[in-house]
């Protein structure tokens, strides 16, 4: 089996028994205020592809898009393959996943964030004043 489909079938299976549902090539989970989402992008000039991670937040959302990486409030890449030029395995992945949870999975962890000035790049304005400004319970 070519990398791509081997490591979206065991993404699949390890995102499943951690709660996530899955839409193509797309895995989210909510909670009462973000939806944390996980992407496999495919790459539009080659056989290459991109995984992206990201957050929704609830109350940003006007009206409901979808639950696609292009929604995201907050989002970040991940390199498919490490320093050694060999693909990332899914458990690697998840690993980085679990990370991404712990420091951007709560609205809370990621007012912090935002008022320490340490959100991803790929951080909508919106999300960043509505983070740093807005009084949460």
């Amino acid at each position: 089996m070519e990398p791509k489909k081997q490591l979206i079938y065991d993404l699949t299976v390890l995102l499943k028994a951690k709660k996530y549902k899955k839409n193509k090539q797309t895995w989210y989970k909510e909670n009462d205020d973000l939806i944390v989402v996980f992407n496999i992008q495919n790459s539009c000039y080659s056989d290459n592809y991109y995984i992206n991670v990201g957050i929704i937040i609830k109350k940003l959302q006007k009206e409901h898009k979808g639950i696609c990486i292009t929604n995201c409030d907050i989002q970040e890449r991940i390199p498919e393959k490490n320093k050694y030029g060999s693909y990332v395995s899914a458990e690697v992945l998840i690993q980085a996943l679990e990370l991404w949870e712990k420091w951007y999975g709560e609205i809370k962890s990621l007012r912090i964030k935002a008022l320490e000035g340490k959100l991803p790049l790929q951080s909508t304005a919106e999300a960043i004043s509505f983070l740093t400004t807005v009084r949460l319970a």
